[in-house]
C-alpha cells in the first residue's frame, strides 16, 4: 500500500501498515490521525496530500485538530493546507506560529514589503517624538517582518529548493535589513545621524552565513568623534539600536545582539569613533582579534566610504605582510582555541549529544582552519582577504594552498554540517549545536533531515567529521611548510618492491589506470635523465616530487601524471620551472589541480611554461572589458612586424592565436579555481570571440588590401547560439552568418574575403585554430553562398525561410562589421521576428526537434545537448516562448537562458517555480558540458566506460554544491534535470509532431 493510500485509510480509522513510520509518538499518532479524519470527513484527500511524505506527521496532525474549523478550511481553500503541515511537521516552534496564527500563510513578501514602508514611515515620528510610543510599533514591526522572512526561508531549505549557502545568505540579508532599519530609526530618534554611525557585523553576520539562531556580532562605530555633548545623545542611540533587535517581547525577539567584540569588550565604550578604533588595533590588537576582523562587514552597501576606508586601514593589522614566526604562531594558537573549545564541548564521535560547531571535526575546525591560511598568507595574497569560508576555501585551492580534493571534502563537510545545525535550530529557535541526547531524538533528527534511520545519518556524519579532522590536524600543523621531502607517494620510487607489488600497492590506494601510473613514475626515476628518485640530482629532486605527489593527491591519476612528466623532461623549460616550484610551494598542488581538471589546458602549461606566472598570479582572473582585450592583442600581434615580410603574414595570426590561447587559459583558470562564476565566465569567453572575430577580420582585410582586393561594400558578421546569446563556453564551436551591403557584383570580392577570414579563424597552426566555425545557419544552410546581401538576407527569411528559422534567428546579433551596417541588421532583425506564425513556427520547430531526437535515441553515448530535455530543447523552446510573447509586445529582445526566463516569469508566461527548476536544469547541464570539454574540447557526449562516466559527473555535481548526489543515484539526478524540461515540452504541445 503506497503512503498516500495508507494515509487515506488512517484518515478513516482503518489500521494501514506503513502509515506511521516517522512519529514522535507511535501510540498517540493513530488515534490523533483518526480524530483529525472522523471531524473532517469530507477533508481526506487534501488532508492526506498534505500530510502523505512528511516526516514526525504527528506534529502536525497535532496542530491542525487544534486549529479551529474555519481556519484549518480556510487554509484549504487557499492551498496553504500542505504548507501548514510541512513547517509544523518540521519545527514544533512554527507550528505554535501557524496555530495561534493560521493567516501568517500567505503572501510572505508583500507582507515583508508592507512592513518595511512602515518602518521606513516610522522615522520621521523618531526624529519629531524622540523615544515614545512608535518604539513599541516598532519593536511589533521588526519582529513579525522577521517572522514572516523566516517562514519562507524555512520552507525553502526544508523543500531542498535552495542550497544550505542561499540560506545563509538569506538569514543574513534579513539581519542586514533589520540593523539598517533599527539604526535609521534610533539615529533618528537621538538626532545623531550626522555622526555617520556605522555598524560593523563581525563573525556569521560579517561573512554572511548566519544560521536560523545566531546571534549578531556588532560593532557600533563613528565616522567622527563626538563632541562631549553629543556623547550621551550617541550612547542612548546605540542602546535603542541594540534593544530593537535584543529585547524579548510577546512577538520573540528579531536577533539577540553580541557586542563583546569591541575594542575593550564588555569594558569599552558601546560605539567607537573610527580613528580611536585604528589606535586600538594597533596598539592592543590581539592574534584573535585579528582572526575576527577577517569576517568584518559594514552593514549596507550605501553607507558611504567611511566604511571601506576602515577597514582598509585596518588591513595591516589582519594580514602581515611577511611570513614570519608570529603568523605561524598564530596558527598555533587557533588551534589551542579549538582543542579547547572541544574540551567545553562534547568530544565523542557524531552520535547522541555530538557538538555539530565544536565537536572533533565541525563547524568551528573549519572555519577556523580557513581563517588560519588567510592570516598566514593574507599579507602576501590580497585574493584570500575574503570574509567568507566557501570563497575563502576556494581561494585557498587557487593559489595551491589546498589540494582541490581537500577543497570538495571541507565544502561536503561544511554544507552538511550546516544543513543539520539549521535544522536542529527551526526546532525551537533554540541557539543549539548539539544533536539530541537520547537515540530516539537522533532517530527523529534524522528523519527530519530525510534520512531512513539514525544509523544511515549519524554514519555520514562520522564521515564527513572525520574527514575534517584529518585535514585540519595534518594541513594546519603544515601551514607554511614547504613540500615534503619524501611524500607518501615516494614508495613507488624508494622503497624497492616489485612491479607487482607496487602495482598491488596503488590498487590500495585506488588510483586510477594504476599500470600506466606506475611505468610514468618509473620512466622520471630513470637515468642518465631522472628528475625523481636516488638517481635525480638534489637541487631537482624535491620540486619534481612535491609536483609527482600533488599530481597523484589530486585524483588526476595517469593523464595528470603524464602532463606533469612532459613538463618536468622539457629540457628547454626544465631549470625554469623547477625554480618556480622550489621559489612557491604552493605552485604544484595549482598545476595538478589543473591538470586533474582539463588534459587540454594542461597541454597549453606545458607547452608554453610561461603560462605558469599567470597560474601564480591569477589576480585578475575577473572579465575584462573587450576594449581592453582588443588594445592588449592589437600590441601583442603588432609584434609580428618586427620579423621578415615573407613570413609577416603567418606571424601576426600565430600571434593572435597565442593571445586569445593565454586569455581562455586565464578565464578558465578563474572558473576552475571557483573564483570566478560560470556565468560570468560565459561572458568573458563570449567577449574573447568576439574580440578575436574582429581582429581576424582586419588581419584578413588587411592581406587583401596589400594584395589590391579589398571588397569595396562593407561586411558584417551576425552570431547565433552561443555567442550570440554571449553563453559561450570552453572549446565551443562559433554560429555565424556574414552579410554585405552592396550590390549584385560585389558578391565575388565580399565572398573572397569572407573565405580569407574564414582561414584566419580556423586554419590550423601553432597554438591551434582560434575558432571552428559553423555556417549552417546561413541563408539557404549548406546550399547557401558563404556571404549574403543584406537585402538577400531580408528576402530569405520574409519568403523561403523555413519557420522554425525563427527560433535560431531569435539569439542572433551582429559581433562584427562597421557600425551602420550592425545597426541596420539589429533593424532587420526586429522586423523579421516581427513576423511568422507561431502556429507554424511551433510545428516547423516540433519536426526539427524529432528528427534530432530520433537521430539521437541511436547514439551508444548520450548526448547533453541533443538528447530530449537536454540542452537545445531546453534553450531553444524558451527562445521559442519568448518570441511568442514579445511578438504581442516587441520591446528589447532578451536573448540570453537566464533572461528568457527572467522574462517570461516577469509576463506571466510561467510559474516561478518551474522557471526555477529549469534554471536548476540549465546550470547542471552547462556545468556538467564544461567538464565534457575539459576533456574533450567540442564534445557534449557522455563518456564511454562507467570510471569516466562517475568521475565527470562528481567533478560536476562538486563544482555545482550538489556534493549530496551519489553515483548510485545517477538516473534519479537525470530525471531531476531534464525531467522539468521535458514538462514544460509537453505542457506547450512542443514534445512531438
Amino acid at each position: 500500500m503506497g503512503q498516500r493510500q495508507a494515509m487515506l485509510a488512517a484518515l478513516a480509522g482503518v489500521r494501514a501498515e506503513g502509515t506511521l513510520q516517522s512519529v514522535e509518538e507511535p501510540r498517540r499518532a493513530a488515534e490523533w490521525i483518526a480524530q483529525l479524519g472522523r471531524r473532517y470527513p469530507d477533508l481526506h484527500v487534501p488532508l492526506a496530500d498534505a500530510l502523505t511524505g512528511q516526516a514526525l506527521v504527528d506534529r502536525g496532525v497535532r496542530r491542525l485538530l487544534d486549529l479551529e474549523e474555519p481556519a484549518l478550511r480556510d487554509l484549504v481553500a487557499r492551498g496553504a493546507l500542505a504548507r501548514f503541515a510541512l513547517l509544523a511537521c518540521q519545527s514544533a516552534l512554527v507550528g505554535r506560529w501557524l496555530q495561534s496564527q493560521p493567516g501568517l500563510l500567505g503572501d510572505e513578501a508583500r507582507a515583508i514589503d508592507a512592513y518595511s514602508k512602515e518602518l521606513a514611515e516610522l522615522r520621521g515620528r523618531a526624529r519629531a517624538e524622540g523615544e515614545g510610543a512608535w518604539v513599541q510599533v516598532a519593536l511589533r514591526l521588526l519582529r513579525v517582518r522577521r517572522r514572516a522572512a523566516f517562514l519562507q526561508i524555512m520552507e525553502a531549505e526544508i523543500e531542498r529548493r535552495v542550497d544550505v549557502l542561499e540560506t545563509m545568505r538569506a538569514i543574513s540579508d534579513v539581519a542586514d535589513a533589520a540593523v539598517l532599519d533599527a539604526l535609521g530609526l534610533a539615529t533618528a530618534c537621538y538626532g545623531v545621524e550626522d555622526l555617520g554611525v556605522l555598524v560593523l557585523g563581525m563573525g556569521k553576520l560579517g561573512a554572511r552565513e548566519l544560521n536560523f539562531a545566531s546571534d549578531i556580532d556588532l560593532i557600533y562605530v563613528c565616522a567622527r568623534t563626538p563632541s562631549a555633548e553629543e556623547v550621551p545623545r550617541l550612547q542612548s542611540a546605540v542602546k535603542l539600536l541594540t534593544r530593537l533587535l535584543d529585547e524579548q517581547t510577546s512577538d520573540g525577539f528579531v536577533f539577540r545582539v553580541d557586542l563583546r567584540l569591541r575594542p575593550f569588550g564588555t569594558q569599552g565604550p558601546l560605539v567607537v569613533p573610527s580613528e580611536a578604533m585604528v589606535g586600538y588595533y594597533e596598539a592592543h590588537g590581539r592574534t584573535w582579534e585579528r582572526a575576527a576582523l577577517v569576517k568584518a562587514r559594514v552593514i549596507g552597501a550605501d553607507r558611504g566610504d567611511v566604511g571601506a576606508r576602515l577597514l582598509q586601514r585596518l588591513q595591516p593589522f589582519v594580514y602581515r605582510r611577511y611570513l614570519d614566526a608570529q603568523a605561524l604562531r598564530s596558527v598555533a594558537e587557533l588551534k589551542q582555541a579549538v582543542d579547547s573549545a572541544r574540551g567545553r564541548a562534547a568530544a565523542l564521535g557524531p552520535g547522541p549529544g555530538w557538538d555539530v560547531k565544536l565537536g572533533k571535526g565541525g563547524i568551528r575546525e573549519i572555519e577556523l582552519f580557513v581563517i588560519a591560511f588567510q592570516l598566514v598568507y593574507g599579507g602576501r595574497e590580497p585574493n584570500l582577504r575574503v570574509p567568507g569560508t566557501i570563497e575563502g576555501m576556494r581561494r585557498l585551492t587557487e593559489l595551491g594552498l589546498i589540494s582541490a580534493r581537500d577543497l570538495m571534502h571541507l565544502i561536503e563537510a561544511y554544507r552538511f554540517f550546516r544543513w543539520v545545525e539549521h535544522r536542529l535550530q527551526m526546532d525551537e529557535d533554540r541557539q543549539t549545536h548539539r544533536l539530541p541526547q537520547s537515540p530516539e531524538g537522533v532517530r527523529h533528527l534524522a528523519w527530519r533531515l530525510g534520512f531512513e534511520d539514525a544509523e544511515v545519518f549519524t554514519r555520514r556524519l562520522a564521515s564527513l567529521a572525520a574527514r575534517v579532522e584529518a585535514q585540519f590536524g595534518r594541513l594546519l600543523a603544515d601551514a607554511g611548510a614547504a613540500p615534503p621531502a619524501a611524500p607518501r607517494w615516494a614508495t613507488l620510487w624508494e622503497d624497492g618492491r616489485s612491479a607487482e607489488e607496487r602495482l598491488t600497492w596503488l590498487a590500495e590506494q585506488r588510483v586510477h589506470e594504476a599500470a600506466r601510473v606506475l611505468a610514468l613514475t618509473e620512466r622520471l626515476a630513470q637515468p642518465p635523465r631522472a628528475v625523481i628518485g636516488r638517481y635525480a640530482p638534489s637541487a631537482e629532486r624535491v620540486p619534481a616530487e612535491a609536483l609527482v605527489a600533488a599530481c597523484l593527491d589530486s585524483g588526476g591519476g595517469a593523464d595528470a601524471l603524464s602532463l606533469a612528466g612532459e613538463l618536468l623532461e622539457r629540457r628547454a623549460t626544465r631549470t625554469t620551472v623547477l625554480e618556480l616550484l622550489r621559489a612557491s610551494p604552493t605552485l604544484a598542488t595549482a598545476l595538478a589541480s589543473l591538470f586533474s581538471a582539463s588534459t587540454e589546458l594542461g597541454r597549453r602549461f606545458v607547452r608554453e611554461p610561461v603560462l605558469i606566472e599567470r597560474l601564480l598570479a591569477a589576480a585578475a582572473a575577473r572579465r575584462r572589458e573587450p576594449e581592453v582585450l582588443a588594445e592588449e592583442f592589437s600590441a601583442e600581434i603588432a609584434r609580428a612586424d618586427a620579423v621578415p615580410e615573407g613570413i609577416r603574414v603567418e606571424r601576426r595570426q600565430v600571434l593572435l592565436r597565442r593571445a586569445r590561447a593565454g586569455e581562455e587559459t586565464r578565464v578558465m583558470v578563474g572558473v576552475l579555481s571557483g573564483r570566478v562564476p560560470w556565468e560570468e565566465g560565459m561572458e568573458a569567453l563570449s567577449d574573447l570571440a568576439e574580440v578575436t572575430v574582429r581582429l581576424a577580420w582586419r588581419e584578413a582585410w588587411r592581406t587583401l588590401a596589400d594584395a589590391g582586393q579589398a571588397p569595396r561594400a562593407p561586411i558584417g558578421a551576425l552570431a547565433f547560439g552561443k555567442l550570440g546569446a554571449r553563453e559561450l563556453g570552453f572549446g565551443a564551436d562559433l554560429d555565424l552568418a556574414f552579410v554585405y551591403h552592396g550590390e549584385a557584383e560585389d558578391m565575388t570580392p565580399c565572398a573572397r574575403a569572407v573565405q580569407r577570414w574564414l582561414r584566419v579563424l580556423s586554419t590550423p597552426m601553432a597554438y591551434g585554430k582560434c575558432y571552428e566555425v559553423d555556417l549552417r545557419l546561413r541563408p539557404d544552410g549548406r546550399q547557401g553562398t558563404v556571404v549574403t546581401s543584406v537585402s538577400g538576407w531580408q528576402a530569405y527569411y520574409e519568403e523561403r525561410a523555413h519557420p522554425w528559422e525563427l527560433v535560431a534567428l531569435w539569439r542572433a546579433r551582429p559581433v562584427a562589421g562597421p557600425t551602420p551596417l550592425q545597426a541596420r541588421l539589429r533593424a532587420l532583425l526586429v522586423d523579421v521576428l516581427k513576423g511568422g506564425s507561431p502556429p507554424h513556427v511551433r510545428s516547423s520547430w516540433s519536426e526539427v526537434r524529432a528528427a534530432r531526437i530520433a537521430e539521437e535515441s541511436q547514439g551508444l553515448r548520450l548526448d547533453i545537448k541533443r538528447v530530449a530535455g537536454g540542452l537545445m530543447d531546453l534553450e531553444q523552446s524558451l527562445a521559442l516562448l519568448a518570441w511568442e510573447q514579445w511578438r504581442q509586445r516587441p520591446r528589447e529582445r532578451p536573448v540570453s537562458t537566464l533572461a528568457c526566463l527572467r522574462y517570461l516569469v516577469d509576463r506571466g508566461r510561467l510559474e516561478p517555480s518551474v522557471a526555477t527548476a529549469l534554471e536548476t536544469s540549465w546550470r547542471s547541464l552547462r556545468r556538467l558540458e564544461l567538464e565534457l570539454r575539459l576533456r574533450d574540447p567540442g564534445s557534449s557526449r557522455m563518456p564511454a566506460t562507467p570510471e569516466e562516466r562517475r568521475h565527470v559527473l562528481l567533478r560536476a555535481w562538486r563544482s555545482l554544491g550538489q556534493v549530496g548526489w551519489a553515483v548510485h543515484e545517477e538516473e534519479r539526478w537525470w530525471e531531476g534535470v531534464l525531467g522539468p524540461v521535458r514538462a514544460l515540452l509537453a505542457k506547450e504541445g512542443l514534445a512531438g509532431v
